[in-house]
């Protein structure tokens, strides 16, 4: 009986954490995303450090959270997009960062600052030295806003990320940044994914990437750029040793302008990921890329999505991945590739054991993914014993035997 007792007394305490832990764990859950008044409270009253804060724009209420804001020693993150907060909300933003000593990230993703909503985070973004990440996408930013920006990134040097995906900044917003990027040294990641740039913004960033040491990401999907506008970006790769990613994605590329990137990476040792999809690339282009596959040893990714190679350009990626030894991710989906160029690639990925993820014709094949699949373990277990090469410095012990060693397709 006792021991029922004690049974049903432990049974019952246990509910009473539970529900009491459920309770406690409950706010932690709902206080990332609160209206202006919860989020003030939550500031002013809470060590927390993350909150997204959504509802109409009230001018009143967004001044009281800004100098809560001001005030606040724990929040890191703060997410405030789409509110709609325009120019008048951004320059009360800037007016918090003034005396903010530990945001690093701010997303107003789609607020509608425009340009002098931008001009007044330049302002900010000039003092500031706590901001790493900043998220402009969708605001309604011109030329005139880019200016503004790049004034500020040319004395900053503490903001890493900077996303101004789907504005409007054009040919005389991105000569500005490029003229930033010259003398910056901070920024390792810039978005400018649909902003009407067109063939300008490859020379402008081309010419910038020859001196700037630093960015390591770089998005221009949608721009326009042009097989003329990517000469320049391609003469920057064969000097350039800090890019690591480039998104040319929808940029009106053909094959001139892959051969000479192609030729670029035979130079270019750092550049792992590169994006050519959802452009008018035939068979010469992807000819040069299969080339270019079979000695350079850096790219990791290669996107090819949505262009124009048939079964002549895809022999050349299927003779390149016999031989290349570095690719991870391959991307061949929405060609023009036919029977012949399927056959081919199948091979060669069955041939190939390193490349674990494919995207293509015929990538349901059996035969196709059981390749990828051996390929998949063969990286586990080559990350496992680097693990193990890394705890035991005098030997590789294989504390791992389980892993399929049968590796036939």
């Amino acid at each position: 009986m006792k021991k029922y007792l004690f049974m049903n007394s432990v049974g019952l305490l246990g509910l009473i954490f539970l529900l009491f832990g459920f309770t406690l764990a409950w706010p932690m859950r709902r206080d990332q995303q609160m209206n202006y008044d919860e989020a003030t409270h939550a500031l002013a009253n809470t060590n927390i450090e993350k909150i997204e804060v959504s509802g109409h724009y009230n001018q009143g209420a967004f001044q009281e959270l800004m100098e809560a804001l001001a005030q606040n020693t724990t929040l890191t993150t703060l997410y405030l997009g789409p509110n709609n907060i325009g120019a008048a909300g951004a320059a009360s933003i800037t007016e918090a960062l003034a005396q903010n000593t530990t945001l690093t990230n701010l997303n107003l993703w789609g607020n509608k600052i425009g340009d002098a909503g931008a001009a007044r985070i330049a302002e900010a973004l000039a003092h500031n030295t706590t901001l790493t990440t900043l998220n402009l996408n969708s605001n309604n930013i011109g030329h005139e806003g880019a200016i503004c920006l790049a004034k500020a990134l040319k004395i900053n040097d503490s903001l890493r990320v900077l996303k101004l995906n789907c504005n409007k900044i054009g040919a005389i917003g991105i000569a500005a940044l490029g003229s930033a990027l010259r003398v910056n040294t901070s920024l390792q990641k810039l978005c400018l994914k649909s902003n009407e740039m067109g063939p300008l913004a490859g020379g402008v960033l081309g010419s910038a990437l020859r001196i700037n040491n630093t960015l390591r990401e770089l998005y221009l999907y949608n721009n326009k750029i042009g097989s003329g506008g990517v000469w320049s970006l391609a003469e920057a790769l064969e000097e350039n040793s800090s890019l690591r990613v480039l998104n040319l994605s929808r940029n009106r590329i053909g094959d001139e302008g892959a051969v000479r990137i192609a030729e670029a990476l035979i130079q270019n040792s750092f550049l792992t990921t590169l994006n050519f999809s959802c452009n008018p690339i035939g068979d010469e282009g992807a000819e040069s890329l299969g080339e270019v596959l079979k000695i350079n040893d850096s790219l990791r990714g290669l996107n090819l999505n949505n262009n124009r190679i048939g079964d002549y350009g895809a022999t050349f990626i299927a003779e390149a991945l016999i031989q290349n030894t570095t690719l991870t991710n391959l991307n061949l989906y929405s060609n023009r590739i036919g029977a012949a160029g399927a056959i081919s690639l199948e091979e060669a990925i069955i041939a190939n054991y390193t490349l674990p993820n494919y995207s293509g014709p015929s990538e349901r094949n059996t035969r196709i993914k059981n390749a990828l699949q051996r390929n998949r373990e063969l990286a586990e277990r080559e990350d496992l014993r680097k693990m193990d090469e890394q705890e035991n410095r005098l030997g590789v012990v294989d504390k791992h035997p389980g892993i399929k060693a049968d590796f036939r397709v």
